[in-house]
């Protein structure tokens, strides 16, 4: 048996980790605000229904015409 470092960890459950949510894009037609439909993948379904809720946090990216990119990380809980 090895003992893992606090730092190897949490790299090894980091990639263990599962997806909940599909990456999905969307294209603003006019200034304002823009609404994006989150799909589960099975293992969000099963998360969410083993939970009761599901707590998520998304990378969400803004690209606009010209200019640099801008991206946030967003935190939501989905419940059924």
């Amino acid at each position: 048996m090895r003992e893992l470092s606090a730092g190897a960890s949490r790299a090894a459950a980091h990639k263990r980790a599962r997806r909940h949510v599909r990456s999905t894009r969307t294209r603003a037609r006019r200034a304002g605000t823009v609404h994006v439909r989150l799909r589960l993948t099975s293992a969000g379904r099963a998360a969410l229904a083993r939970r009761g809720r599901l707590p998520l946090r998304l990378r969400v990216g803004f690209k606009p015409d010209s200019g640099t990119t801008r991206a946030r990380t967003v935190r939501l809980t989905v419940r059924p």
